[in-house]
């Protein structure tokens, strides 16, 4: 199977890169609201569950073989694997280490929005876009920390729209379904948690 070659959409795909946007949200929010955190350890170990677990399934894929021969559909499936299993080992960190409510409240969104992703693509059939989950949903985190100012992280999920629809990754439908997974995970929890970032 012959490399695509290296394109601006495919650099908005590697720029915008759940993990990335991960690891940019927990920054943004660290400085805004370094309390709520409770300390830079948890921080440290967020950004080791929501962020290096789940880039690991890039490198590993060169590695295991049945990953390696399925190309594009095997990056894919381990990254769910990576990133559900990075999202569900935080999340019982958070539980065994008694995290604030912020922390438990973020770990639970990721945890939920993986789940619902793999839910749809494993059992439903359903290719909903977990790129477009991974960025909408630090987005929404955003908005709801810092106000207006988390809006400007809409430039890169539209930027993220343009780069798969333009390499045929995803659909619109698809897009638009990742979008909603997080977003709503995140309203949902919010309403039972009443304000996890304060």
């Amino acid at each position: 199977m012959p490399k695509e070659p290296f394109t601006l959409s495919k650099a908005v795909r590697i720029i915008t890169a759940p993990p990335i946007a991960a690891l940019l949200a927990l920054i943004i929010l660290y400085a805004a609201k370094p309390d709520a955190f409770g300390s830079l350890g948890q921080l440290i170990t967020m950004v080791f569950f929501l962020v290096v677990v789940p880039i690991s399934a890039y490198p590993l894929q060169s590695l295991i073989k049945k990953y390696r021969q399925k190309g594009r559909d095997g990056q894919r499936n381990l990254a769910l694997i990576m990133t559900f299993f990075g999202y569900l080992f935080g999340l019982l960190t958070a539980v065994l280490t008694k995290a604030s409510k912020a922390v438990f409240f973020i770990y639970l969104v990721y945890f939920v929005s993986g789940l619902l992703i793999v839910f749809s693509s494993k059992v439903l059939h359903f290719k909903a876009s977990g790129h477009a989950c991974g960025v909408a949903g630090p987005i929404a985190l955003l908005v709801y920390a810092l106000g207006p100012w988390g809006f400007a992280g809409l430039v890169a999920l539209v930027a993220v729209f343009i780069s798969s629809l333009h390499l045929k990754r995803h659909t619109l439908k698809e897009l638009f379904a990742g979008s909603f997974i997080s977003c709503a995970s995140f309203l949902v929890l919010l309403l039972l948690f009443r304000y996890p970032l304060t």
